[in-house]
């Protein structure tokens, strides 16, 4: 498997072993949960900048008052997709099948 097509899949698939994906998502947002899900998977733990996500957020407010529900909806398909596992011509993988081909680092 290429691992360029990885890339795009790497924010949906790590989340924390045993971590409730849609009561953490209802919770904080569908957006700054990928977003944690992107530093959980590169990082080996943490989560995103809550500094920097709320000048995300009020940069969206400004912008339009809709624009964070708009992306917290979009966020939401993209984590439910991956959770289909994609489609036959677009296969996306859980962080176990990522371990099993060797393809997620160890944790730090």
């Amino acid at each position: 498997m290429d691992a360029r097509r990885l890339l795009p899949l790497v924010f949906i698939l790590a989340v924390a072993e045993g971590k409730s994906l849609m009561a953490s998502r209802q919770a904080e947002g569908a957006m700054k949960f990928a977003l944690d899900g992107m530093v959980e998977f590169m990082e080996g733990g943490g989560s995103f900048d809550d500094d920097f996500y709320g000048e995300l957020v009020e940069c969206f407010d400004r912008f339009d008052p809709n624009l964070m529900e708009a992306q917290d909806t979009e966020w939401d398909g993209m984590l439910k997709f991956a959770e289909t596992g994609g489609t036959k011509v677009d296969k996306w993988l859980n962080c176990t099948q990522l371990e099993q081909l060797g393809l997620v680092r160890d944790k730090v």
